[in-house]
């Protein structure tokens, strides 16, 4: 089954204690690889138009998880949409360049292959 065996499964879907996935999410990210990215949309545009790597060991995920109002517990695997209350921090670590009246900003997470 991957990366958690059924025993395991059974045991947290049983218990549904918060602890015990929480616990499962930290097994999952050590064994998982992944990149971070800021995605650039224009607009009015569906699809990207530019995407830049995060540099992973820069990335502060607790002052992170602070900036967008994340409960620590959560690794950040989903979408979120950078707006302008969050740019300085990706301004100051990886002096990046927004323009919030052209372009919408994400930050994405994939996993590595």
């Amino acid at each position: 089954m991957g990366l958690v065996n059924m025993v395991e499964l059974k045991c947290i879907i049983k218990e549904g204690s918060k602890r015990n996935l929480r616990t499962l999410l930290e097994k999952w990210s050590h064994k998982l690889s992944f990149k971070r990215f800021i995605s650039v949309y224009n607009k009015f545009g569906e699809r990207p138009i530019d995407q830049m790597e995060i540099e992973i060991n820069k990335f502060d995920i607790k002052l992170v998880q602070k900036i967008f109002s994340i409960e620590d517990d959560n690794p950040m695997y989903d979408v979120y949409k950078i707006e302008k209350e969050h740019a300085s921090y990706f301004k100051d670590t990886y002096s990046l360049k927004f323009d919030f009246e052209k372009f919408d900003y994400f930050l994405e997470c994939h996993e590595e292959n």
